[in-house]
């Protein structure tokens, strides 16, 4: 825990933040959270080792500040309006002057501009810490694809790069997934979700945000995107079954029954799939059936019956329930060739469907 002491005018504010808060982003969104006053275009300072009035406002400042103190000291940090009475971008409003690709001189104007600005906008404005763009205060995962030029007092120009902004979002909410906590989990979910306006169409942002909600144990949201991440057309089977983000969805009673549905629609797309496992399992699956089929030796009654006793599921009735179940699914496997792998698994027909396909 961290201690600190914010002055803001008469206001001073006293209070601790866990060691999570580990960026200057985040320290920012605490304190729009915990001081009423605060927004994100005041001025933030802290008193160095020198007795010096430092101000910082990006990642390294803040990592620079922390640096300053060791467990158990008391930050004070001072809080100021920009000063000389100057309007704040947060009270103003954003318009689109031009559309434009990197080709020199091909600019389009803003009347020209394709219908997706405004969503690129409201994208990227939820992503700011009170939902609107400011151009001097971009958060830090932001500052490669937005840039600001002052033109003149509350008028600045932000140029967005608009083909680097997909890939930035995907790259940072991957990264924030890797973590555990509740704020990384959330933000992620928060980027996701602007990238999900971007690229509505995206079987992938669709799967990454079920990933999101298994791994805050969301079980309804995470089977609703997930359902339509295959409806986009997601059908990597094999990365489903095994994806540690997914570990609190398959767990749950909901999966077997998902899962049978996710594997018909993949046998529908690419029932070609469905037969290559086979070739792996030939060296056990050949042999048996060599036995059976030896109709040229025997004639007789008794041993043409052979081959019926060894696919009655007399010899293990225990998977009954789960071969008609992979039969509904449309594996018409032979029986021979399910109940060693019902064996191998202890019944799991999520974990066979896996193996064959």
């Amino acid at each position: 825990m961290t201690t600190y002491k914010i002055y803001l005018g008469e206001d001073i504010r006293r209070f601790r933040l866990d060691a999570d808060v580990r960026t200057f982003d985040m320290f920012v969104e605490k304190l729009l959270k915990i001081v009423g006053n605060y927004h994100a275009e005041m001025k933030l300072s802290y008193k160095d080792q020198e007795d010096d009035t430092i101000t910082f406002s990006s990642e390294p400042e803040w990592k620079e500040m922390m640096s300053q103190f060791k467990e158990g000291d008391v930050i004070k940090i001072f809080i100021r309006d920009s000063g000389n009475g100057k309007a704040y971008f947060k009270d103003g409003g954003i318009e689109c002057s031009h559309y434009y690709n990197d080709q020199p001189n091909n600019s389009i104007p803003k009347d020209q501009a394709p219908a997706q600005t405004n969503v690129i906008i409201n994208a990227l404005s939820r992503l700011f810490p009170q939902g609107k763009i400011l151009p001097f205060n971009i958060p830090t995962f932001l500052q490669g694809v937005i840039n600001s030029k002052a033109l003149q007092d509350a008028v600045a120009d932000v140029d967005i790069n608009v083909s680097e902004l997909c890939s930035v979002l995907n790259k940072t909410c991957l990264d924030l997934m890797n973590n555990t906590d509740f704020y990384s989990l959330d933000k992620a979910k928060k980027i996701l979700e602007s990238l999900n306006m971007l690229q509505p169409e995206n079987p992938n942002v669709y799967y990454n945000l079920s990933c999101v909600e298994s791994l805050m144990k969301n079980e309804a949201s995470a089977y609703e995107y997930m359902e339509k991440a295959f409806q986009k057309g997601y059908k990597d089977i094999q990365h489903l079954c095994n994806d540690p983000d997914l570990i609190f969805m398959r767990a749950s009673q909901r999966w077997n029954d998902f899962l049978t549905a996710f594997s018909k629609f993949v046998q529908k797309v690419e029932p070609v799939k469905i037969e290559e496992p086979v070739k792996i399992e030939e060296p056990v699956i050949i042999e048996e059936p060599v036995k059976i089929e030896e109709p040229v030796k025997i004639e007789e009654p008794e041993k043409i019956e052979e081959p019926i006793k060894i696919k009655e599921p007399v010899v293990h009735p225990r998977w009954g329930a789960e071969i008609n179940m992979m039969s509904e699914m449309g594996f018409s496997l032979d029986a021979s060739v399910i109940v060693p792998l019902l064996d191998h698994f202890k019944g799991d027909v999520g974990k066979v469907v896996q193996e064959i396909l």
